[in-house]
């Protein structure tokens, strides 16, 4: 019984090997694969990649404003006229 067992086995795992080695076949597993993970991948995306970068754009965006803002009160500073 073993054997027989066993060579049953190999026969399915040939045919697999034989499946996903013929080219139209394996695209279709590969895409089927990416598919599965997209949803889970996108959020990793969002989550490890893009939600730090949203967020260093946003401090680095208020930093701006903030310069912005002492740049111009600098320069009203150096254009008024001297009161002496």
């Amino acid at each position: 019984m073993p054997d027989r067992t066993g060579d049953y086995v190999a026969a399915v795992l040939e045919a697999l090997r034989l499946r996903w080695r013929a080219p139209k076949r394996r695209d279709e597993l590969v895409l089927a694969a990416a598919r599965r993970s997209a949803a889970r991948r996108r959020d990793e995306v969002y989550r490890d990649e893009l939600n730090p970068r949203h967020a260093r754009r946003d401090r680095l965006a208020a930093e701006i404003t903030e310069y912005e803002g002492l740049a111009e009160a600098l320069h009203c500073l150096a254009t008024e006229p001297n009161i002496t």
